[in-house]
């Protein structure tokens, strides 16, 4: 792999977050989720908490009217597979 790819378990990422593989298979999805999992991946085994996603993604937005994160959270795990992210309840995520 490129020195500059972020590799977990069959997991691949470029450092920008612009591409990712699972089991060298392209993941096709959106730059949200993507970013997302730019998160996990670069952050891994840390429990990741709501807030620290949230402004991952969005920064210092505003406060969105719906939960989007929660949305986001299950696409990528159903993406992935539930064996990826883990939810730590009361605490957050991590990348298992």
């Amino acid at each position: 792999f490129p020195s500059h790819d972020i590799v977990w378990r069959d997991l691949r990422m470029t450092h920008d977050a612009s591409m990712a593989w699972k089991a060298e298979q392209p993941l096709l999805s959106s730059a949200i989720l993507l970013r997302l999992l730019h998160a996990f991946m670069t952050h891994p085994q840390q429990i990741l908490s709501y807030q620290q996603l949230n402004d991952y993604l969005y920064g210092n937005a505003v406060e969105h009217d719906s939960n989007p994160l929660a949305s986001h959270l299950s696409r990528l795990r159903k993406m992935l597979g539930d064996t990826y992210i883990e939810n730590i309840r009361g605490e957050g995520w991590r990348l298992n």
